[in-house]
């Protein structure tokens, strides 16, 4: 999904009232915040209205239901809401006061209570000091005003980072400060602090840690020490953007989510994949997007369901520009979501 400067919102998907390949508008106006999860999607509109379409057998639209939408439809109201997540089978809402709203699947906890499989509607979960919320696939990190990272749910590969393999209800401390950003992939978890540094934590059966092994992790580790802008997490791979534009990956690559060209080869550390000129980064299950400086669309990896709304279906395993948006999107008031089966 991505939302442009204009407040639209255009979508490419199997899903999408069974089209894919190419983009289609899913919003004509009024967006200011989206989502993709597994089969599903999440839009807020400046109202503070929160709509949804998609899968929702598990309630993760939070509109009271468990039938899929093949349309847009409303599924709740929810005042100063500012950022929204999509997981697997769940979703998050940030409002500016810092308050969490959840709904949808919950059987390992990823939504932060105890005593339910599943939530139909958006209920409130954490009541003030939240900064940012990530949902992965069947787990939640949330980043606090103070620098703080929290996770609940899903711990079997140490994708929560608070040193066990258990699961967890309801949201536990994993870092004491100086996070400046978090991201959740499908079975890790990543976190750019404020001096520049990546640290990890999580499943690395194919390097997606970065850290030059395959053994999973149960705490927090660094595997960058400086120069980090930005960083992306998809089910198996990571993406890395520095502060001089470069972009680095690591991880998965069958399907060339990477980047790397027609060497598939996984990678077990970050290495370079385009060189300098990159604004934004975005990782789904099994490929990738950038938005350059000037203000080009560029996408690597798996396409079978028409990811990069390019008309085809093949895979690409170098980084290539692609024209849904060759005029009117800008890098800085667009948002891309990436999100497909994991």
């Amino acid at each position: 999904m991505i939302m442009k400067q204009d407040g639209s919102v255009w979508s490419t998907a199997v899903e999408l009232r069974g089209l894919g390949k190419n983009f289609v508008q899913a919003l004509p106006s009024g967006a200011k915040a989206v989502a993709a999860g597994a089969g599903f999607s999440l839009i807020v509109k400046k109202d503070d209205s929160v709509w949804g379409m998609g899968r929702n057998y598990r309630g993760q639209l939070g509109d009271g239901l468990k039938y899929k939408r093949d349309a847009l439809a409303l599924v709740r109201f929810i005042m100063d809401a500012q950022a929204v997540t999509a997981g697997g089978q769940h979703s998050m809402i940030l409002t500016r006061d810092g308050k969490i709203w959840a709904t949808g699947c919950n059987k390992y906890g990823q939504l932060g209570i105890k005593g339910t499989i599943y939530k139909t509607r958006f209920f409130q979960v954490m009541s003030d000091g939240a900064r940012a919320v990530v949902a992965g696939n069947m787990h939640t990190v949330v980043l606090k005003q103070d620098g703080s990272v929290w996770a609940t749910g899903r711990n079997n590969n140490g994708q929560l980072g608070d040193g066990t393999k258990t699961d967890r209800s309801m949201f536990v401390k994993v870092m004491a400060s100086g996070a400046a950003n978090v991201v959740a992939g499908g079975y890790h978890s990543m976190v750019l602090k404020d001096d520049g540094s990546v640290w990890a934590t999580g499943s690395n059966d194919y390097g997606q840690l970065g850290d030059g092994s395959t053994l999973e992790k149960y705490n927090y580790v660094q595997v960058v020490s400086s120069g980090a802008k930005a960083v992306a997490a998809g089910s198996r791979h990571s993406l890395l953007l520095k502060e001089d534009g470069s972009v680095w990956g690591t991880g998965h690559n069958e399907y060339g989510q990477i980047g790397t060209g027609w060497n598939k080869t996984d990678s077990l550390i970050f290495v370079q994949v385009i060189s300098k000129g990159v604004e934004v980064i975005a990782a789904g299950a099994f490929h990738s997007m950038v938005i350059k400086e000037d203000d080009s669309f560029w996408g690597a990896g798996l396409n079978k369901d028409g990811q990069f709304g390019d008309g085809f279906t093949i895979p690409h395993k170098l980084f290539v520009r692609l024209a849904p948006f060759a005029n009117g999107l800008r890098h800085d008031h667009a948002h891309m979501i990436l999100y497909d089966e994991i």
